[in-house]
């Protein structure tokens, strides 16, 4: 049995029985906001994004994540996560580590 292909079902649902014809243009974007819209005090909210093509991403992806793993930071699942106002903060992972391994 061929497992489920979301790519291929796709395909089949755009191109019916062309569907091996057809061609894909696949985009992500990643972004992080910063500030709280919610604050009067504080004018802007900040967005930034990258593009890259996706082996860009796949390098960038396993240096990331061997990052996090060099310096354990995982969530409670043992999920690598990096959130940058526990860093800041100095919370969760972060708590007890000095200014230069922060």
């Amino acid at each position: 049995m061929t497992p489920y292909s979301l790519v291929e079902h796709l395909a089949k649902a755009v191109w019916f029985s062309r569907w091996q014809e057809g061609f894909f243009a696949v985009f992500s974007a990643y972004f992080d906001a910063s500030g709280d819209e919610t604050n009067e005090q504080e004018k802007f909210v900040t967005v930034a994004g990258f593009i890259a093509h996706a082996n860009i991403w796949i390098e960038w992806e396993n240096e990331w994540l061997a990052c996090l793993e060099e310096h354990k930071l995982f969530d409670k699942y043992g999920v690598p996560e990096f959130h940058m106002v526990e860093c800041a903060n100095r919370r969760h992972s972060f708590d007890g580590r000095g200014e230069r391994e922060r």
